[in-house]
């Protein structure tokens, strides 16, 4: 046993088994090394591709953030505005029909339109906001607040949309 120890002690030290062992050593050197770059160009491929896949999805939530507020400024502009610009020359005509009213022994009666307009209920996107913002995208706790703001708003923009409808449907079913 010893001298097969010996034997091999002998070979290994030879320039064949050295260059055996170095190359053997190479080899398994190169082979570690190739391995952990490959690894690595694959993490930095995989992080590239999260990334990506993050700025896409906050791309959409800004959007899908931006077309509802925007549906509301757009409802503003068309439904609230013009009514609130008729109640305005409304009030202006009582104040003058009072001024007159307090010179004149027999005033006739004021007169003022109504708007018995309903609206429907207003289809927001918030479901999947919500979805990419609590699922698919790092976000912060300023980023999660103004979402529960913007939800708020939704909810009380489609309350105050149901009061009124029942104010106009009780309006349009009672006397004058």
């Amino acid at each position: 046993m010893a001298r097969n120890a010996h034997l091999i002690w002998d070979f290994l030290n030879s320039n064949f088994g050295t260059a055996l062992v170095t190359a053997a050593a190479g080899a398994a050197a190169g082979a570690i090394a190739g391995a952990l770059l490959a690894q690595m160009i694959a993490g930095r491929a995989e992080t590239r591709s999260a990334q990506i896949s993050e700025i896409r999805s906050t791309n959409a939530a800004a959007l899908l953030a931006v077309g509802i507020v925007n549906s509301f400024i757009g409802q503003k502009r068309q439904f609230v505005l013009p009514m609130v610009h008729d109640l305005e020359e409304t009030g202006e005509r009582f104040t003058a029909w009072l001024a007159k009213v307090q010179s004149t022994p027999q005033p006739e009666p004021f007169e003022f339109r109504t708007v018995f307009r309903t609206f429907g209920p207003v289809q927001m996107p918030i479901e999947h906001l919500r979805e990419i913002l609590f699922n698919r995208i790092a976000s912060d706790s300023f980023t999660l607040t103004v979402y529960q703001l913007l939800d708020q708003a939704i909810a009380n923009s489609q309350d105050a949309l149901a009061r009124r409808n029942a104010m106009v449907e009780e309006f349009r079913t009672s006397g004058p």
